[in-house]
């Protein structure tokens, strides 16, 4: 089967990369999450403070590294939005809104580098899909700048996706990538700022195109703002996989 969307093809000679290196947790390496997850473990040794809110925490909630104490996960864990979000044209699950104890728990797992959390945030999302009896087959994400690759020393997106898929016990691609950072001086023109920003990953196999044809697919993100980047992804794979159905998940909705 073709690649759809006018692929980019490999030039001949090209070396391909194995085809399971596109499904997050298995063959893909992730070193940069792996030297965060040992600094991690390092400050973990030195104190067990919950990374929300600061206060001590027993050692029953330090194992993992995922330190959050009972205060904090009392207002973080709760039932998932029982309704879909709508904004522009897209309807959007979620778990919660992007206030309070929830964002900070998403702003310390992005920026205070605890790659640990992202089990966190993969148990919510699987709660969001119990709660709307969602059916899928496989799962995707929206990936992360290079710069911010950088900057966090993981792809924040990409370890939820792998812890999430070890819950659900389905497959993950990497269907995107980021072409460029996202436009700042159009920063008040949301949508074209982050116009052209995402492709479909040039490097995926054919037979996943064969594989994901007449299938739904999650299409996984941290936080909804306006809208505008769910709706490019979304845009970008619905021409790269025109048959494939793509659901919007996100873990907090800013409003």
């Amino acid at each position: 089967m073709e690649n759809p969307g006018k692929i980019k093809k490999l030039k001949p000679g090209t070396k391909r990369v194995d085809e399971f290196a596109f499904q997050v947790g298995k063959t893909e390496p992730f070193i940069d999450s792996f030297k965060a997850f040992l600094k991690a473990s390092f400050t973990l040794l030195v104190a067990c403070e919950c990374l929300i809110c600061g206060r001590p925490v027993s050692d029953a909630n330090c194992d993992g590294g995922l330190r959050i104490c009972e205060t904090c996960w009392s207002e973080i864990e709760h039932k998932p939005s029982p309704v879909p979000y709508r904004i522009k044209n897209l309807e959007v699950f979620y778990y919660g809104f992007y206030e309070e104890r929830l964002r900070d728990l998403v702003l310390a797992f992005k920026f205070g580098k605890h790659p640990g959390l992202s089990k966190v945030l993969a148990k919510f999302l699987m709660k969001v899909v119990h709660e709307h009896g969602i059916d899928y087959d496989f799962v995707t994400f929206v990936p992360a700048t290079r710069t911010s690759r950088r900057k966090r020393g993981f792809d924040h997106m990409a370890l939820v996706a792998r812890e999430f898929s070890k819950v659900a016990g389905k497959e993950v691609f990497k269907l995107l990538k980021t072409a460029r950072e996202t436009d700042q001086l159009l920063a008040n023109d949301r949508r074209e700022a982050v116009r052209g920003k995402f492709v479909i990953e040039e490097l995926i196999p054919d037979r996943i195109y064969t594989v994901l044809d007449s299938k739904t697919v999650l299409l996984i993100d941290d936080v909804l703002t306006s809208g505008n980047t769910m709706e490019e992804c979304l845009r970008i794979l619905k021409k790269g996989f025109p048959k494939t159905r793509f659901l919007p998940l996100v873990v907090a909705v800013k409003r």
